[in-house]
């Protein structure tokens, strides 16, 4: 009796998962053994410097040129150094093709944790349905993201279907949704690369999108791109400026259950003369939801596309190409001075909306969507007591760093700006003027916040309390300073 195509089909995935995975195929190993620009100097095609240090016969290197680099090799000596039952499995489920005596990749693969991730490789990224690998914005929105068991998970805009494999280990099931059939093609092989049975692949524009049932989590990292061009599925929307974003502002709350999170990455346009906060916060009127954004950073037009011209095209800045020419034009026709990245975080909680922007912290230690979530509840708790805090006892966070700087002068130290931080997670950090660095060294768990203030404040002085007060709130909201009353609980707050 015949074993069925399925049950073959899942051998040949198991055995090339292992060959991966028995060569330590990871990025932290090659980060080890490489230029520290390897990645970007791949991307730009600059393959001589990480070829240098690369041997076609050792198998992880092999895999590294074949599968990252897009670099053919001789058919004889990928059989040598994997078999001959490897690379026929190989072949066979699409991942190289036979061009005579050499072997051509005809995917890119990458690692994330333990899992493989197969996308299009880069000579394929001027084609109109490119599926991108791993790229920083698809890891970061998966390090961010806020995870809790769902029975519902949903991943818009799905491309080669990290965010639906990372939801499937705390989901009971999961919706990988695009409109590229391509990626919803690479979606399904991934998770049966991983061996992940609870994934369901759908074609849906996020345009037209509609769910049977509200959703526990909803991810998405669209095509955000501001840009003349409509040409790439992975990059371009189709709708003018940061249309897109609007868009998923209005749609995502209403996808979510009670106590459900959706988050997304996003660029909006700053225009000249304008306040894009008010702009950003009149996406969301009328929600009905909690609205965060991580504001991360804000690009001149210019640099702007010369980073997308060079992900889409090596050669789209040469001398004799008018792309470059082309986006600024629409930015100045726009009157657009800055391009701004961030992510947007929607919990649909109860109890009264909100909408808030924060700038995001210069470091992380990923994965942190613990510490995200951490942060937005101390946000709402703070909301809730309504600026009574003075009663209140704090400690100095367990990972709170105080550094003070000193610079020397006429023959002597002389002290400097104090700094906290924190040592992991969202690493936030927060200068600190004299007062407020004295408060951070009386805290102790024991006095109430208002007898510190009285202890540091020796007259009346309204306007240092009310810096001082400031710097304590927005110290808690960061996790700086704690809450020693038993009555504060963030571990068991729902995030």
């Amino acid at each position: 009796m015949l074993r069925s195509n399925v049950s073959q089909r899942a051998e040949k995935l198991e055995l090339i998962q292992k060959l991966f995975w028995e060569c330590d195929f990871s990025t932290q190993v090659l980060n080890g053994r490489l230029p520290e620009d390897w990645l970007q100097l791949a991307d730009y095609q600059e393959w001589a410097p990480v070829l240098y240090y690369l041997n076609k016969n050792l198998p992880t290197d092999l895999l590294l040129i074949l599968f990252v680099l897009g670099r053919a090799c001789p058919a004889d000596v990928a059989r040598g150094v994997f078999g001959a039952e490897t690379v026929s499995a190989l072949e066979e489920m699409g991942f190289v093709e036979d061009s005579g005596p050499d072997l051509l990749p005809a995917v890119m693969v990458q690692s994330y944790g333990d899992l493989l991730v197969a996308s299009d490789h880069r000579r394929r990224r001027n084609e109109s349905d490119y599926v991108m690998g791993l790229s920083g914005p698809t890891r970061a929105l998966a390090d961010l993201t806020i995870r809790k068991p769902a029975s519902l998970a949903v991943d818009i805009g799905c491309g080669s279907g990290l965010q639906a494999l990372l939801a499937s280990r705390h989901s009971a099931r999961v919706l990988a949704c695009d409109v590229n059939p391509r990626a919803l093609d690479f979606a399904r092989l991934n998770a049966q690369l991983n061996g992940i049975a609870n994934i369901d692949v759908a074609e849906a524009d996020l345009f037209d999108f509609a769910l049977d049932r509200p959703a526990e989590l909803v991810v998405c990292n669209p095509p955000y791109v501001i840009s003349p061009d409509h040409s790439q599925a992975y990059r371009d929307s189709g709708r003018e400026e940061d249309g897109v974003c609007a868009h998923l502002a209005g749609l995502l709350p209403r996808l979510l259950s009670m106590g459900g999170t959706a988050q997304f990455l996003a660029n909006w346009a700053v225009h000249k003369g304008g306040t894009w906060p008010q702009r950003l916060g009149q996406w969301f009127a009328g929600s009905g939801c909690h609205v965060s954004i991580l504001h991360e950073v804000t690009e001149s037009p210019a640099d702007y596309t010369i980073k997308w011209l060079r992900q889409s095209d090596p050669h789209a800045l040469a001398a004799d190409q008018p792309a470059f020419a082309r986006w600024m034009g629409y930015f100045d026709r726009r009157e657009i001075s800055g391009i701004a990245y961030g992510l947007v975080t929607i919990q649909r909680t109860g109890g009264a909306a909100s909408f808030a922007i924060d700038e995001a912290p210069d470091h992380y230690i990923m994965p942190c969507g613990d510490a995200l979530a951490a942060f937005l509840a101390r946000k709402r708790r703070l909301r809730a007591l309504d600026g009574d805090l003075l009663d209140l006892r704090l400690r100095r966070a367990s990972n709170m760093r105080l550094v003070q700087s000193a610079h020397f002068h006429n023959g002597q130290w002389i002290a400097g700006q104090v700094r906290a931080s924190l040592a992991d997670g969202l690493r936030w950090s927060e200068d600190l003027g004299p007062e407020s660095a004295r408060l951070f060294e009386l805290i102790d768990g024991q006095k109430t916040l208002g007898a510190l203030l009285g202890d540091i404040l020796e007259e009346e002085d309204p306007p240092a309390a009310r810096t001082l007060f400031r710097t304590v709130v927005t110290a808690i909201e960061k996790g700086l300073l704690t809450i020693a009353d038993t009555a504060w609980d963030e571990e068991n707050e729902m995030p």
